[in-house]
């Protein structure tokens, strides 16, 4: 199969609090999937963790669809750059994750490349729209679903 777009974000209530609620959007356009889900993890407390959980997620889709030459987005430049090997491992609170991702990436032909987040990039926003919707459906008005996330909703039937 050619090379497959995977899209990620992440959407976070509390950032770096006891009560950090994160969610994950991951988007394959070439297959019209989607996926969210809140994170079950409670070492999650902040949005950059988040960020690395949300490609890890993706990656471990791809691993159990049997896609092979994949191009994950994401627009976290700090979890990119770290998964990358631009930054190294500083952040010794999520190394745990950073090595899960690394152990995917030999396992995948995989490149891992940011993308400018709440531009008009179809696939970021869609995965954007799956995280906050998500995280909204969890909490409620505590998180704020503006106008054009609810429009999305409706369009993709997301209940």
């Amino acid at each position: 199969m050619n090379n497959i777009e995977i899209y990620t974000d992440t959407a976070c209530f509390h950032n770096g609090k006891d009560d950090c609620i994160v969610s994950v959007g991951v988007y394959i356009p070439a297959m019209k999937y989607y996926y969210s889900s809140v994170i079950k993890d409670t070492k999650i407390s902040t949005v950059n963790r988040g960020e690395l959980y949300a490609i890890l997620t993706a990656m471990k889709i791809a691993y159990y669809m049997l896609l092979d030459n994949i191009t994950i987005y994401s627009d976290s430049s700090y979890a990119v750059n770290i998964v990358n090997g631009t930054w190294g491992i500083r952040n010794l609170k999520n190394v745990d994750i950073i090595e899960e991702i690394l152990e995917y990436q030999k396992k995948l032909n995989t490149c891992i490349m940011w993308v400018k987040g709440h531009e008009e990039n179809t696939g970021n926003n869609i995965a954007d729209a799956l995280a906050v919707i998500k995280l909204h459906d969890k909490i409620g008005d505590r998180y704020k679903l503006l106008k054009k996330y609810k429009k999305f909703k409706e369009v993709f039937c997301l209940q």
